[in-house]
């Protein structure tokens, strides 16, 4: 089968990769096409063809960019909603505008040497293109890959409203619709009137390591009493996910408990003002030499808030299955899907950190739990294998079977 991946993801989406390489080892044929991104690192198979040039990452903090549109996005939705809704269309689009014109150029000409079986979609405005895709090619198969609770990504109602609307009308146009965990798929059910959503989640496809350096000579940090508890955050440094509090709550905790934050983003800066000396900062690794660092800390911590909006509430970031498949306790917000999973295998545990004091407090009952052996080898690895990338990628063999 001839399989074409549309994207617009600002960097190259480890599931996106993770699905491409492994229908490629199906024997697929597989393209991609996507918004320019940087393939370095990315781990594509070399069999995968794909249709427009990517130039390499350049230097510097990967996220400054992205920031920028985040500013300028958040500028135009102050404006009226009369003017805010198409101002944004308008800005979204001018920022796609190469992939558009690829995509234009594409169809016009017949896809000469593809003629794609399916497409498989994971953007919301790609799929209402892929529509116009399907009128060239009727029998052509259309699968929307929602990463997220699109319409729910923020708390401003009148573009939730405005995106919600726009998903109800294409999401009945797919045959196939899958997601990134249970609770969002049964959210999706809820709002469309779906009967079958499938769900994939964000499972890291496996990689060789690239590992070695200690995590305080990735921190520039002294060397660490042996009785310190490593407390790790990796991810995106932007708002909406408590870091600030997460940062402050440091300064509440005996010293012998520090914070280690791997990642870019806009609110570094900031984090960086508020942290005391037992909070240090690198920028992101690759992923080939993430895990070996991951496992050298005491527990993970994901502090997000649910009600910062409804997709925080809902969702399973890729730093979870990252902490899962290096065996390290999760100390998480009372967030449901989290929630739902480290009740099942108790793994990690839930608490309220709606300010520093309680997650002071949270991270000071992990610890003790830990030191109880509450988290058990058993535990740790149960989780790790029911959600791997070999078992979860399989969902795959169903959806392509439409």
């Amino acid at each position: 089968m001839n399989i074409l991946h549309l994207s617009r993801h600002g960097e190259m989406d480890r599931r996106i990769s993770g699905e491409m390489n492994y229908l490629a080892r199906q024997g697929h044929q597989v393209f991609f096409l996507s918004t320019p991104v940087s393939l370095e690192g990315a781990g594509l198979k070399p069999e995968i063809r794909c249709l427009m040039e990517y130039a390499p990452r350049q230097p510097g903090p990967p996220a400054q960019g992205r920031s920028l549109n985040a500013r300028i996005r958040r500028a135009v939705l102050t404006l009226p909603v009369s003017l805010a809704l198409p101002c944004y269309a308008f800005l979204i689009g001018l920022m796609d505008r190469r992939l558009y014109a690829r995509l234009e150029a594409l169809r016009k000409s017949g896809m000469p040497g593809i003629t794609p079986d399916f497409i498989h979609i994971h953007d919301l405005r790609l799929a209402e293109y892929a529509l116009f895709l399907k009128q060239r090619f009727p029998a052509v198969k259309l699968i929307y890959d929602s990463h997220e609770l699109t319409p729910f990504q923020n708390s401003n109602l009148k573009v939730s409203r405005y995106i919600l609307e726009r998903e109800r009308w294409i999401i009945h146009s797919m045959d196939a619709v899958i997601t990134v965990n249970q609770s969002i798929a049964g959210r999706m059910r809820e709002l469309y009137g779906l009967n079958r959503v499938h769900v994939l989640y964000n499972s890291a496809e496996p990689i060789a390591e690239e590992g070695g350096q200690k995590i305080q000579d990735l921190f520039h940090c002294p060397e660490l009493p042996a009785n310190t508890v490593k407390v790790l955050f990796q991810g995106s440094l932007t708002e909406n996910r408590n870091l600030e509090n997460l940062v402050r709550a440091f300064s509440l905790l005996p010293k012998q408990f520090h914070l280690f934050i791997l990642g870019n983003g806009p609110l570094k800066k900031e984090l960086r003002a508020l942290a005391g000396s037992n909070v240090h900062f690198a920028d992101s690794v690759k992923q080939a030499a993430l895990l070996p660092m991951t496992r050298q800390a005491d527990f993970g911590i994901i502090p997000y808030l649910g009600d910062a909006c409804e997709n925080n509430c809902l969702c399973t970031p890729n730093k979870f299955f990252e902490f899962l498949e290096a065996r390290l306790p999760i100390c998480s917000s009372r967030l449901l899907e989290l929630n739902r999973i480290l009740e099942l295998y108790q793994n990690g545990a839930c608490f309220t950190m709606r300010s520093p004091e309680e997650i002071a407090v949270a991270i000071m009952e992990m610890q003790k739990r830990i030191e109880r052996g509450e988290f058990t080898k058993s535990a740790l690895e149960a989780a790790a294998r029911d959600y791997s990338f070999e078992r979860q990628i399989r969902v795959l063999d169903e959806v392509y079977q439409i």
